[in-house]
């Protein structure tokens, strides 16, 4: 029989391809689990195999490898990413259908065809504990549900070991769902207790140990949120793991939680030592070290804008400084010039937006202060105004300190739009106010009176105790009136050396707002009115004064106070004059209606 060309060719096509073969599995040989502990971690594959570990790019060794993973990939012949989409559709439908067993299995399959996909670990994740665990009424089954989807996480860390992505989302999901849902006293407590999730699921990964500690609650879900972060800053810090996203809402998240777990803490149990303790320890973690994860603080941390310069922080008083030095510079190139051009422009102001200049800043009401944003903007002087009147000899010199404040004031506008961004100074304020014994104290007296409004106790009591010699005694018992009060004492101690917390709107005086109207509405249901010493009677005034009275809403200012005064010795004296006023009955009946009214503002 004649062969023809072609059929010698393929031959030789075919030995070549069976030679070919022994180079190709040598250096594509798989790793191989070792049980000699001495060979434990080393790579005992092919060459291909030994460069995936050496740059963590190896899912599994070949006796620890899913083959069921592998199996599906090799059966979709390349077409997995279908295979993906469809089981999506499968897993919302299960879903709408409220077959949550088998949305389950369904996302279990998904990430055997995607495993280093974040995208799914992330939606599944979530779903699992969010759109999932919300459609149970009864929170226990939540519970289990939100566990469901923390524990789909953790699956995925085997997967994506170059990704800190997992354990962001871990700290995420833990911290929100467990420590900020509607659920999250139920959800907290039941965590406490839950030491098969601990030892079962969280042990892998964080040691347990760090949660038991007795004075601060036990295992917490703010601090279990801290520690998923804190194993990604690991990553990052110790491991070299690219970073997926911007430096400023990464670094943050760390110390946020631990702000949140003394926030919990002093809700959660009757403020103390351990209470101050978690504050000072979120306001380090804030500004200059985190003590508990052993790293820098937060605002001592190198934060590379969006601009391509790194910025700290806490260095942005530092920075202002050295822009008033240069300032300085600048005036004794030029002396006399700025306040030369000062004098001119006031010059030009109407008569009454100088009387506004010169009112003291204390002094000036709410009108006068939006104008005084106004003037100030009209007597700016710019820099560049003084460098153009510098000598001929002195004008390089000005051109050289204008390019200085220039550089410097890039990077300022740029610290104060990254603090900005995470309200780096209220919460620089807030926390170091909680850590003082006065905001102890202060916490300590309005847990009590939240107990006590429980009770239904609104003012002081009487009770007989008797002691175990058998000697009866009267022991004065507050009430929520007297523990609110309290409350306001210690509260302003706290915050008045605190200027930036009286400022503009937050939560913090959103509550005190809270506050003071429930402590007027006790005092209308058992007969009193608005005290005339409040203690912070001064930050209602302040408040007025810098925000109009309809910041206050129904408060009473000292105004208000001194104009009941007056009122009263103008009905007194009346009194005296019986000719000139009504008859006595009615003018009781007047001064009773007159403090109803005045209890109502």
């Amino acid at each position: 029989m004649n062969f023809a060309p072609s059929h010698y060719r393929k031959a030789i096509y075919g030995i070549l391809a069976a030679i070919l073969l022994l180079p190709i599995s040598f250096l594509a040989r798989p790793n191989q689990v070792s049980k000699d502990p001495t060979m434990a971690g080393e790579a005992t594959g092919g060459t291909i195999s030994q460069m995936r570990s050496k740059h963590n790019l190896s899912q599994a060794s070949l006796s620890s490898i899913d083959p069921t993973s592998e199996v599906m990939k090799l059966a979709s012949l390349g077409l997995h990413g279908i295979a993906v989409n469809v089981l999506w559709n499968q897993a919302n439908q299960f879903q709408e259908k409220k077959a949550f067993d088998k949305v389950s299995s369904t996302v279990d399959t998904l990430i055997l065809l995607q495993p280093n996909f974040v995208s799914v670990w992330e939606f599944q994740g979530h779903n699992l504990a969010y759109n999932i665990s919300r459609e149970f009424d009864d929170y226990q089954d939540r519970y289990f549900w939100v566990k469901e989807g923390l524990n789909f996480f953790t699956k995925g860390i085997a997967f994506n070991k170059r990704d800190h992505r997992i354990f962001d989302n871990l700290g995420l999901h833990t911290g929100l769902k467990l420590g900020g849902s509607d659920e999250k006293k139920q959800f907290r407590q039941m965590l406490r207790k839950d030491r098969e999730y601990v030892d079962t699921f969280v042990s892998k990964f964080i040691n347990p140990d760090r949660f038991d500690k007795p004075e601060a609650g036990g295992f917490d879900s703010w601090m279990l949120s801290y520690w998923w972060y804190d194993k990604s800053y690991h990553m990052r810090e110790n491991l070299g793991v690219p970073k997926r996203t911007s430096d400023l809402m990464y670094w943050v998240k760390g110390p946020q939680q631990l702000r949140q777990y003394a926030e919990a803490l002093s809700v959660d149990f009757r403020p103390g030592e351990a209470t101050q303790k978690a504050w000072r320890t979120a306001y380090e973690a804030w500004t200059d070290r985190d003590r508990v994860g052993e790293r820098q603080g937060f605002g001592k941390r190198d934060i590379m804008t969006s601009f391509g310069i790194e910025i700290r922080l806490e260095d942005l008083e530092r920075e202002l400084e050295r822009q008033r030095a240069i300032s300085r510079r600048m005036d004794e190139l030029v002396p006399g010039v700025r306040e030369e051009l000062y004098q001119q422009r006031v010059a030009k102001l109407s008569p009454d937006d100088q009387r506004i200049l010169k009112m003291p800043a204390d002094q000036r009401q709410f009108k006068d202060i939006g104008e005084m944003v106004r003037i100030e903007a009209m007597l700016l002087i710019y820099e560049y105004e003084i460098a153009e009147r510098a000598s001929p000899e002195n004008r390089v010199a000005a051109q050289n300190l204008l390019r200085e404040l220039a550089d410097g004031e890039f990077r300022r506008n740029q610290m104060d739009s990254y603090r900005y961004t995470v309200n780096y100074n209220y919460w620089r304020d807030f926390t170091n106010m909680e850590s003082t014994v006065p905001a102890v104290l202060a916490r300590q007296a309005a847990y009590e009176a939240a107990e006590l409004d429980r009770q239904g106790i609104l003012e002081s009591f009487e009770e007989q105790v008797t002691d175990e010699n058998g000697v009866t005694t009267t022991v004065k018992r507050d009430g929520s009136i007297d523990a609110l009060w309290r409350y306001f004492q210690h509260t302003s101690e706290a915050v008045k050396p605190f200027p930036g917390l009286h400022d503009g709107e937050s939560t913090f005086i959103e509550d005190l707002m809270v506050d003071f109207t429930k402590f007027g509405g006790h005092l209308r249901d058992v007969g009193r009115e608005w005290p005339d010493d409040f203690p912070m009677q001064w930050f209602i005034d302040e408040r007025v004064r810098r925000y109009g009275r309809a910041n206050i809403k129904n408060l009473m200012t000292t105004e208000d106070i001194e104009a009941r005064k007056r009122e009263r010795g103008l009905l007194e004296e009346q009194t005296e004059q019986p000719e000139q006023t009504k008859p006595a009955e009615q003018t009781d009946q007047a001064v009773q209606a007159d403090q109803s009214g005045q209890g109502d503002q």
